[in-house]
């Protein structure tokens, strides 16, 4: 089991701005992932500002839990055998937070990724795909032990005429664009 404080800076783009960032850095090989996000019938995660998921990456699933502490959320990830959200760790995992319920799916998104990480963090570039929309953002998750990049992530955007506006989770907007 990964726990780690994340850390992330986060920007919604234009088609353009997403271009211009994609010509900018040198990513890796895209990736496409598929998220499908959970809760309980009485939303016990949301009303705690938890998001639960599990990513389907190529043939591996990997089970992700989020919520917040002081300087950005705590998060707890690890390997699933096959997707199954009823794993006996997941379960211990919300029972030790005093979660209890069945966990329903409650959304999906799924994203085309490309990566490429600097001494401070990594810069992903995502277009996401909700059920009736899709939208364009860059991410810059900081590494373990970084703190505050957020003048260096400013300034990269600055560079390429890229004004910072703060975007919600991929999550949240799930929630959002299903109303």
């Amino acid at each position: 089991m990964n726990r780690q404080l994340e850390i992330e800076y986060k920007t919604l783009l234009t088609h353009e701005q997403f271009k211009r960032l994609n010509d900018f850095f040198q990513f890796n090989a895209t990736k496409e992932q598929k998220n499908t996000y959970f809760d309980t019938e009485d939303q016990q995660l949301q009303k705690q500002r938890w998001m639960v998921r599990i990513r389907e990456v190529g043939d591996e699933c990997i089970f992700t839990a989020k919520f917040p502490v002081a300087l950005g959320n705590e998060e707890i990830e690890f390997t699933l055998s096959t997707f199954n959200i009823e794993d006996s760790r997941i379960r211990a995992l919300l029972e030790h937070h005093h979660i209890t319920g069945k966990l329903y799916p409650i959304g999906t998104t799924t994203t085309i990724r490309s990566m490429y990480c600097d001494s401070f963090g990594c810069w992903c570039l995502d277009q996401t795909f909700f059920d009736e929309t899709m939208d364009y953002e860059i991410e810059y998750e900081l590494h373990a032990g970084i703190f505050d990049a957020k003048e260096h992530y400013l300034e990269v955007l600055s560079s390429l005429n890229i004004e910072f506006r703060k975007a919600k989770s991929k999550f949240v907007r799930m929630l959002e664009y299903k109303k």
